[in-house]
């Protein structure tokens, strides 16, 4: 099976920039903006790697409550990713979750870390 990523963030610039790091890495990266865009692509894309946004708007879930179930019903992913602005949160433990990330401080290191754990499952 090919790796497939799925990156979910409010912020348009912030899933571009995921693109143009991640392509060499992923056969196949989608986007989403928020909730209901990310399901319709789970549901039909078989997604290996998840980068959510904490935070993806006012009207919108916090991203650990939206993958926390997403794992139990796909076993296929392999790697879920938290990427947050507030070093608070950066700290904090969330079930379903393999790493917090810091933006933009720690953009190097989900790229490494996401780099890595395709080579690994690869």
């Amino acid at each position: 099976m090919s790796n497939m990523l799925l990156v979910i963030d409010d912020a348009p610039d912030i899933c571009r920039m995921f693109q143009r790091n991640l392509k060499k890495v992923f056969s196949v990266i989608h986007v989403a903006s928020g909730a209901a865009e990310a399901i319709a692509i789970l549901e039909n894309q078989p997604i290996t790697h998840i980068i959510c946004d904490l935070y993806l708007g006012p009207a919108e879930q916090l991203g650990y409550e939206l993958v926390r179930n997403w794992r139990e019903r796909k076993p296929e992913i392999k790697y879920v990713a938290l990427f947050t602005g507030s070093a608070l949160d950066a700290q904090l433990s969330y079930e379903g979750i393999d790493d917090v990330f810091l933006k933009p401080d720690g953009l190097v290191d989900i790229i490494d870390t996401l780099g890595a754990s395709v080579q690994i499952a690869g």
